[in-house]
């Protein structure tokens, strides 16, 4: 009769196998979203940075978009799809500068609001729980590896099972503090039409990208 071969798994190495995936996994991630910002701001154009705006109106709608413009009467949202791809389109069509905004309203589906309309405004930069995710976890993954193997006894922990643990523990927290970095202007005891061009105006599409025209060698 033919032996059957043992298929059983030990645990401890099925643990340190995740722990590997894990730290790797992370690695890469961190090395891709470097290349990418290396990549994006390499280009001759503006690297523009997108900031979800949702807005709760009166009339009991919630809409949200990128915030594309505003000024001291209303506020203007793009789709978040192709923007970037669109506005350099029009970048290299106008010499570097944006068109008029009717111009604009031809290639991207605009939504202007009044400030009037608004109860409630929040805002927060897109990405930015992932980021934190991905630094949180390669900070935690680190300080684990440096941190070394413990001396032997009851609770001693490898430089792995530490870089294991804070990296699941830092990425959490980074993707915490990430997701709720936002910005809220609230009409029950704020001016909508005061505090929104005071404070979100340098976050516009037109304003990055105005500023980055002015400030080209």
């Amino acid at each position: 009769m033919l032996a059957i071969a043992d298929r059983s798994i030990n645990p401890i190495t099925l643990i340190n196998s995740m722990k590997l995936r894990f730290i790797s996994i992370i690695g890469l991630l961190l090395l891709g979203y470097q290349a990418h910002s290396q990549t994006t701001s390499s280009s001759s154009l503006p690297a523009l940075r997108h900031y979800v705006t949702i807005i709760h109106l009166f009339s009991k709608t919630t809409e949200s978009g990128i915030l594309f413009d505003l000024d001291d009467s209303t506020l203007t949202l793009a789709p978040a799809h192709g923007l970037n791809d669109k506005v350099r389109t029009q970048l290299v069509n106008y010499g570097g500068r944006l068109p008029s905004m009717d111009t604009v309203r031809l290639f991207l589906p605009l939504r202007t609001y009044r400030y009037s309309q608004i109860k409630r405004l929040t805002l927060h930069r897109r990405g930015q729980a992932a980021k934190g995710f991905l630094i949180g976890a390669g900070i935690g993954a680190l300080s684990g590896l440096i941190a070394g193997d413990d001396e032997p006894g009851f609770l001693a922990f490898s430089a792995g099972d530490k870089a294991a643990f804070f990296g699941i523990t830092f990425s959490l927290v980074g993707l915490i503090v990430g997701g709720v970095a936002s910005q809220e202007v609230n009409a029950k005891g704020q001016s909508i039409a005061t505090k929104v061009p005071a404070r979100f105006r340098t976050f516009t599409i037109t304003d990055q990208v105005r500023k980055a025209m002015l400030y080209t060698p």
